[in-house]
């Protein structure tokens, strides 16, 4: 009689469903792991992304480069948006250029010094997501002869940034049901 006991319990145990949650769980678990995947991954996408969302801005060539290097110093105050700036100025573009063994001789026939100061300027995330350009406050300030930076790049990181945040929100449905249904 003991035996027969112990052979319903176990046969109880396994009905259909039982293994509906079963499955059920895996499932979930698998398209839990999915989606943790998938985040990591966009999330290796965006930080190889991150270098190329810099500004480079090129100062006017008449302009002194220490009046340049105290514009640069104020900028952070500005704009919140700036992350870091870094100046170069004529003599170090120069000389950076001369170090290149095929613009040295070319360099050597020039008079004057062909280079402008320059500034690399790192953005905050909400510049390169929020604005039409992230360098647009600067854009018309008198020492700014050109701007540039790589539109492609912020493209691409709006779109994996969408894609995250748009998988977070997935997650946290998911999370609501899960837990509803517990």
């Amino acid at each position: 009689m003991i035996f027969r006991d112990d052979m319903k319990f176990h046969a109880n145990r396994f009905d259909r469903t039982s293994a509906h949650i079963l499955i059920g769980s895996f499932l979930f678990a698998g398209i839990a792991a999915l989606l943790v995947g998938i985040q990591q991954s966009l999330q290796k996408a965006e930080a190889s992304i991150r270098p190329a969302l810099k500004v480079l801005v090129f100062v006017q060539p008449n302009y002194p480069d220490d009046d340049a290097r105290r514009w640069v110093d104020s900028l952070a105050g500005q704009d919140a948006s700036i992350e870091s700036t870094l100046f170069v100025s004529r003599e170090e573009a120069l000389a950076k250029a001369q170090a290149n063994p095929a613009l040295a001789k070319s360099l050597m026939l020039l008079n004057d010094n062909p280079f402008p100061a320059s500034v690399f300027i790192r953005y905050k995330d909400e510049a390169w997501l929020d604005r039409p350009e992230p360098a647009a406050i600067i854009r018309d300030q008198p020492p700014v002869e050109e701007i540039r930076w790589d539109p492609a790049s912020r493209s691409a990181f709006r779109t994996i940034r969408q894609w995250r945040l748009w998988l977070f929100r997935f997650d946290e449905v998911a999370a609501v049901i899960f837990r509803c249904g517990a």
